[in-house]
């Protein structure tokens, strides 16, 4: 998975942050099923934030979690909607 290379992310990222991060790729109701559960969420005041760290894990898999390493991966993971948080295939 390639992560967007622009400078100067942020350490802590609202969740549309976090989405552009993963180069957009995503829907707000795909990465809120799919991807924030494998992720570092906190909450600041009222806002909900993920850290950069955790998402950098789940896409390099460091944290256990099976992300996705390449962009087809990621995309393969969110048009089936047949597989649970982890990519794993759920039975029919």
């Amino acid at each position: 998975m390639r992560r967007n290379r622009e400078p100067d992310w942020p350490a802590l990222m609202r969740p549309t942050t976090a989405r552009a991060y993963l180069d957009g790729i995503v829907s707000a109701a795909k990465f809120d099923c799919l991807v924030a559960p494998n992720l570092d969420g906190r909450m600041i005041g009222d806002t909900l934030v993920y850290t950069r760290r955790s998402i950098d894990e789940w896409i390099e898999g460091g944290d256990g979690t099976v992300g996705p390493q390449t962009p087809e991966e990621l995309a393969r993971l969110l048009d089936d909607d047949d597989q649970n948080s982890q990519g794993q295939k759920l039975r029919k």
